[in-house]
């Protein structure tokens, strides 16, 4: 049974769709008072904030060496870990992958032209 079958809407004026049970007379949201809401949603966000501060890297985290291949893939391998047993939010570990994934394609470009001046150098390419 959805919330909106028992009459409550969103704030859009659309059925809620909240899933509850049929004795309930609404969902988390419109079964409380106005000022119950506005706890319960001061609340969830103080907790939101909590979780998002809990899940970063602190501050004493060593800045990652991203220059030879061995660096790169000790940040993906801690950066995995530290998502796989919770203390870093997914979101930040996919931020510090596309960091990584950055500093690869910069040591690219980097290596492509070294390797652009040697063949100039040996006339291997003409200009």
């Amino acid at each position: 049974m959805k919330c909106g079958d028992k009459g409550h809407r969103n704030a859009a004026g659309v059925l809620c769709q909240q899933n509850i049970l049929e004795s309930e007379i609404g969902c988390l949201w419109h079964r409380r008072s106005p000022e119950q809401r506005r706890e319960l949603a001061t609340r969830g966000s103080i907790e939101a904030q909590r979780q998002r501060r809990k899940r970063a890297l602190p501050a004493s985290t060593a800045y990652p060496v991203l220059t030879d291949p061995a660096g790169c893939r000790k940040v993906l391998g801690d950066t995995i870990q530290a998502v796989r047993i919770g203390t870093l939010h997914p979101q930040l570990g996919s931020v510090v992958i596309q960091g990584v994934r950055v500093a690869i394609e910069l040591a690219q470009l980097e290596l492509a032209g070294q390797i652009g001046e040697l063949e100039r150098r040996f006339r291997l390419r003409q200009t």
